[in-house]
C-alpha cells in the first residue's frame, strides 16, 4: 500500500511479469500494482513513461480474490506511452479517478497490431469510475486497428462518467484496410458503461487514413454492450467518425444486449443502432435523453422512448 502526495516519477519502463506463456510483458512504467496492493496518488506526476501495458500505471491481474486497486484524487498522467494496451493505465482491478485528477496526452501506438485504450485500458471483470471534475484529454489510440482513443473497456468490465467528469479531444486512428472504433470510448463484449451528472464526452474523432469508411463511434462505439444508460444533463458533443459520429451501438444474437437506456442527457451527432453482424440493439427507459443527429435504425433493432429531432 503507497500513497504519493507530489514529486515527479518519469522515463520508467515497466517491470517484466512474463505471465503469458512465458512470454516478456513489461508492464507498469511509472508504477506497477500487484498481488491486491492499492496505490493512492493525490498529487505529484507521471510522466513520459512507457511499456507494453499501461504506459504510467498497470494494476495487474488479480490474486487470491484481491483485485489491486488504484485511487487518483489529484495529479496527472502525463505523455505515457504503452505499445500494447493502456497509454496512460492499464487497469486489471478497480481505478478510480476523482477530483482534479488528469490523464492527458498518453498513446498507445503499434505498427503490427490491434491496440486499445489511449488513455485507459479496463481489462475482464474491473471497473473504472471518472467523477468530480477528473479528466481525460487528448489521448490517442494509433494502429492498424484502434479502439478506444481514450478509454477501453473490455469483457464484463464497467465503466460510470458522473459529475463533471470529461474526456475530450480523445483520438481512434487506424493507418490501415482495418477499422478505428471509438474515439472517445469504445465497449467491448458484455460490457456496461453509464454517463450520468454533467459528465461529457466531447471533440473526439475516429478516423482511418487508409479506408476512410472503416471508423466507428466518434465519441462512443460499443460492440455486443450489454447495457449504457444515459441520465441527468449528461453529453456526447462535437465528435466525429465516418459511421456514427456520436454513438455507434451493437448488441448481440443473443437477447438483453444492446439496451440504451435513455434517461436523460443528449446525444449530438449520428446515431448507428444496431448492425447486421453483431446483432440489434434497443433505445429504451424513460425517454429523457435528446438525440439531436441523423438515427439510423438498422433491421431488428428498436426504437422504444427518446426525443428525436433529427432524420
Amino acid at each position: 500500500t503507497e500513497t504519493v502526495t507530489g514529486g515527479v516519477i518519469t522515463g520508467g519502463t515497466g517491470t517484466d511479469l512474463s505471465t503469458y506463456g512465458g512470454t516478456t510483458w513489461y508492464c507498469g512504467g511509472g508504477a506497477l500494482i500487484k498481488n491486491g496492493g492499492s496505490l493512492t496518488m493525490r498529487g505529484g506526476n507521471i510522466i513520459g513513461c512507457s511499456a507494453e501495458c499501461g504506459g504510467g500505471v498497470c494494476i495487474d491481474s488479480e490474486r487470491n480474490g484481491e483485485p489491486g486497486q488504484f485511487s487518483m484524487s489529484g495529479g496527472s498522467i502525463i505523455g505515457c506511452v504503452a505499445s500494447n494496451s493502456g497509454g496512460g493505465v492499464f487497469a486489471s482491478g478497480k481505478f478510480q479517478m476523482s477530483d482534479k485528477a488528469v490523464i492527458r496526452s498518453c498513446t498507445v501506438e503499434s505498427t503490427i497490431q490491434l491496440i486499445c485504450g489511449g488513455g485507459v485500458y479496463v481489462n475482464g471483470s474491473s471497473s473504472f469510475e471518472m467523477s468530480d471534475t477528473a479528466k481525460i484529454e487528448g489521448c490517442q489510440a494509433i494502429s492498424t486497428s484502434a479502439y478506444g482513443g481514450g478509454v477501453y473497456v473490455s469483457s464484463s468490465s464497467s465503466f460510470v462518467m458522473t459529475a463533471k467528469a470529461e474526456i475530450e479531444g480523445c483520438r481512434a486512428i487506424s493507418n490501415s484496410a482495418n477499422s478505428s472504433k471509438g474515439g472517445g470510448v469504445h465497449l467491448s463484449n458484455n460490457t456496461k458503461f453509464t454517463l450520468s451528472g454533467s459528465a461529457v464526452i466531447q471533440n473526439c474523432t475516429a478516423t482511418n487514413s487508409a479506408n476512410s469508411g472503416e471508423a466507428y463511434g466518434g465519441g462512443v462505439s460499443a460492440a455486443c454492450v450489454k447495457e449504457i444508460t444515459l441520465a441527468d444533463s449528461a453529453r456526447i458533443v462535437g465528435c466525429a467518425a465516418a459511421n456514427g459520429s456520436g454513438l455507434y451501438i451493437t448488441g448481440s444474437q443473443v437477447p438483453g444486449y444492446g439496451i440504451l437506456h435513455a434517461n436523460g442527457g443528449s446525444v449530438d451527432g449520428d446515431v448507428v443502432l444496431g448492425d447486421t453482424e453483431d446483432g440489434p440493439s434497443t433505445i429504451t427507459g424513460s425517454g429523457g435523453t435528446v438525440f439531436n443527429g441523423k438515427v439510423t435504425v438498422t433491421p431488428g433493432s428498436t426504437i422504444e422512448s427518446g426525443t428525436f429531432n433529427g432524420e
